[in-house]
């Protein structure tokens, strides 16, 4: 996936410059280094990245129709974004050519780019995958594969310890031909399963443990690894100052540039809220932060006010939820007052989701080590909200809960960053909470 962006990059900085080309050769007849000033050109061409990010290109599971409409809606992004910076400082940083040119030159070269790196396989390429372990293990597996992965993913068969002989394990790894065979932990102590393992690697097969598996092909912690494990690495933004830093440098400055947006649709969601969202404005509820710490969390109202218990987990396509608030909630404008809990220290922009304080009590007591995911601070969005369905029950409570531990043991400013990214994505493509 990584070459492919590069590789549509390259092309995008190839296509405006020659746009910038062509209009000094045949419209202003001025040298291009006095017309394409290179800051400015890099922060176009960030900003024609960044959207062709959001919009999802180039990604291998987008049908052809949906490639030709973010093919031409990612620069056209990048120009309206650009044009607003351009009136906000004085004159035109580019010329209006290359930058109003730049979605009719872009498009094509999006959308053939996208559809070529997918037919070469440049995007991602398919792992094949054969899974060994107990039944219960097995079955537990195939349960992770269901969720969103890092990598595609296509299971070709699996094999249970209870009745396994080293002649029909290996025929079955050799018939399946998987690029990736997992191996449970108790797979991982048995001798004959270690033996095909052995003579799979030889051929070519990786080999991974469920752990490792998880980790680097599904981006969670699996629970029933977790063990002594939650002891065995260091919280970023406890035990790094300079960590810490940065992240709250990056939430002070989102939030400082998310408040004229605040104040920009404040106006629009009042007068929503008064005739299709009758109640008050906004909705205050107690949720658990940092080290167990309470505080009160603001959103825009988005249910019908006192109809039901508010405490109730919210489902896929809620009674409670208005028609307006359904809107607020698909493009999780809903959160947006939520920016003050951020400037006050009390959110981040990226953490696991607060939780409220029952929900925590009772998941404490079917995980032994929930608590790991309060040692972070609470955050607007997460490694569980941009890899996991829309969670309404205390199973998916669980599942994200994995998302969230691999979030905690990897915490970085690049993972920020990559989930900023992932759920700029899902604002603009209004796809779900």
């Amino acid at each position: 996936m990584r070459r492919a962006s590069v590789l549509l990059l390259a092309w995008n900085a190839a296509t405006l410059f020659v746009l910038g080309v062509v209009h000094s050769t045949f419209r202003s007849r001025v040298p291009l280094r006095d017309i394409l000033s290179p800051g400015w050109f890099l922060c176009f061409l960030a900003l024609c990245a960044g959207s062709a990010y959001v919009m999802g290109l180039p990604d291998l599971r987008s049908t052809v129709a949906r490639t030709g409409l973010s093919a031409f809606a990612a620069p056209l992004l990048a120009s309206g974004s650009f044009s607003l910076l351009a009136t906000a400082f004085g004159p035109w940083l580019l010329p209006r050519f290359v930058i109003i040119g730049a979605p009719f030159a872009l498009a094509p070269v999006n959308f053939l780019g996208s559809l070529l790196l997918r037919h070469l396989g440049t995007v991602s390429r398919l792992t094949t995958v054969f899974l060994v372990g107990t039944d219960s293990e097995v079955r537990s597996m195939v349960r992770d594969l269901d969720g969103s992965h890092q990598r595609p993913l296509r299971l070709v068969g699996s094999a249970s310890l209870e009745a396994i002989e080293y002649a029909a394990l290996a025929e079955q790894t050799q018939g399946a031909n998987p690029s990736l065979l997992v191996l449970s932990p108790t797979a991982q102590l048995d001798e004959v399963v270690l033996a095909v393992a052995s003579e799979a690697h030889r051929n070519g097969t990786r080999v991974r443990g469920r752990l490792d598996f998880s980790l680097e092909w599904l981006g969670k912690m699996p629970l029933e690894e977790l063990g002594l494990r939650h002891l065995m690495f260091d919280v970023e933004s406890v035990h790094s100052v300079l960590y810490n830093r940065y992240k709250r440098v990056l939430d002070v400055a989102i939030s400082l540039a998310l408040l004229p947006v605040f104040l920009f649709i404040l106006p629009f969601v009042f007068f929503g809220n008064l005739f299709g969202n009758k109640g008050p404005l906004f909705f205050r509820q107690s949720r658990v932060g940092q080290f167990g710490k309470p505080f009160l969390i603001v959103k825009f109202r988005s249910m019908k006010p006192i109809v039901g218990n508010q405490s109730e987990w919210t489902v896929a396509n809620d009674p409670r939820v208005t028609r307006f608030g359904n809107v607020l909630r698909n493009y999780h404008l809903d959160e947006l007052p939520q920016v003050w809990n951020v400037l006050k220290g009390e959110l981040s922009f990226i953490g696991p989701r607060p939780e409220q304080d029952h929900y925590v009590e009772e998941l404490r007591h079917d995980v032994g080590h929930y608590d790991m995911r309060n040692m972070v601070k609470p955050g607007l969005t997460g490694w569980a909200q941009v890899n996991y369905a829309y969670g309404a029950t205390k199973t998916d409570a669980l599942r994200k809960l994995e998302y969230d531990l691999y979030y905690i043991q990897r915490q970085s400013l690049s993972l920020d960053l990559r989930i900023l990214a992932r759920t700029a994505r899902k604002v603009v493509r209004g796809t779900g909470r």
